[in-house]
C-alpha cells in the first residue's frame, strides 16, 4: 500500500472544491508548493476531513488571543503630527487613528504618514529576550549556551541587545568571528527545541570576497554550535537567496558559506 506523508507544519492551505453534485476533491497545498487532491464519496466525509486537517495545521489565529510567542504586542502609542496632537493630515484628510489601527488605512495614505512621522518604538523591546528564551528551554538543561552583549558605540544595532552563543567560545573568539559576517550579524540563536535539544540559528552571509576567504573563529563558532546539539549529528546550512543573488555579492565582498 503507498502513501504519502505530510508534516503538519509543512501544510499551507486547505481548500474544498465541487466537482459535481456528489462529490468533492480536497486540496492540500505545501509550502514547497506541492498540491495533494484526495476524494472521498461523502460530502460529510470531505467537511470532516477538512476541518481535522485544519484544525491540526494551523492550530492557532493570528487575530485570537491564543499565540504561538511568549508575549503579546499592545503597542499604546498613537501616531503624531509635528505638532505633537493624534491627529494626522493626509493629503487635506485629517486622520485620528491609533497605531493599531493604521493597517486598516489606505497604503498611500499610511506611507504619506510614515514618511514624515517615525514612531518611536524600538522594534527589539517588544519582547523579553530572557523571559523568551528561558519559556523555550535555554538554561534549564546543562549550561549549553551563554548570553552576550552584542551592541557597541556607534555600530548598527541589527541585533537584538543581547543574543545566545555557545558556552564553549570566548567573547574575544565570538568578537572576531562577528567581523566575518556582513553587518556583523553573526550565528545568533532563534528558537530552541527542548525536546530534542536542536536549535535554529540566523547569520547574514560571510565576508569571503572573490579568493574565498576564511576565519578560524567563524569555523570554531560553527562546530560548537553543531556541539549543543546531543547526538551531534550535523549541522544543516540553509541559504536562502538565489544562486544569482549570492554569486553577485562577491563583489561587495559577500559570499557564500566554503563548507
Amino acid at each position: 500500500m503507498k502513501y504519502l506523508e505530510i508534516p503538519l507544519g509543512l501544510i499551507y492551505s486547505v481548500t474544498r472544491l465541487d466537482i459535481s453534485p456528489f462529490e468533492d476533491v480536497l486540496i492540500i497545498t505545501t509550502k514547497d508548493n506541492r498540491k495533494v487532491a484526495l476524494k472521498l464519496g461523502r460530502e460529510q466525509d470531505q467537511e470532516d476531513l477538512e476541518s481535522y486537517i485544519k484544525n491540526k495545521a494551523f492550530s492557532f489565529k493570528v487575530d485570537s488571543d491564543a499565540s504561538f510567542m511568549s508575549y503579546k504586542y499592545e503597542p499604546r502609542q498613537y501616531l503624531s503630527g509635528k505638532n505633537g496632537s493624534s491627529s494626522l493630515k493626509s493629503k487635506g484628510k485629517i486622520l485620528d487613528t491609533h497605531i493599531d489601527d493604521h493597517l486598516k488605512l489606505p497604503a498611500t495614505i499610511v506611507d504619506d504618514i510614515l514618511k514624515d512621522t517615525p514612531l518611536d518604538i524600538n522594534g527589539w523591546d517588544v519582547y523579553d529576550f530572557e523571559e523568551e528564551f528561558i519559556r523555550q528551554g535555554v538554561n534549564v538543561k546543562e549550561e549549553l549556551f551563554q548570553a552576550i552583549e552584542t551592541w557597541r558605540d556607534n555600530e548598527e544595532n541589527t541585533y537584538p541587545r543581547k543574543a545566545f552563543i555557545p558556552s564553549d567560545i570566548s567573547h574575544g573568539d565570538a568578537f572576531s568571528a562577528f567581523e566575518f559576517r556582513s553587518r556583523k550579524r553573526f550565528p545568533a540563536l532563534s528558537y530552541y527545541f527542548y525536546e530534542k535539544g536542536t536549535s535554529l540559528w540566523r547569520c547574514a552571509q560571510p565576508c569571503v570576497g572573490f579568493f574565498n576567504s576564511r576565519n578560524n573563529d567563524d569555523e570554531k563558532l560553527f562546530k560548537a554550535i553543531k556541539e549543543t546539539c546531543p547526538n551531534n549529528k550535523g549541522l544543516l546550512i540553509v541559504d536562502a537567496r538565489s544562486y544569482v543573488a549570492a554569486s553577485g555579492n562577491r563583489i561587495t565582498g559577500g559570499g557564500t558559506e566554503n563548507c
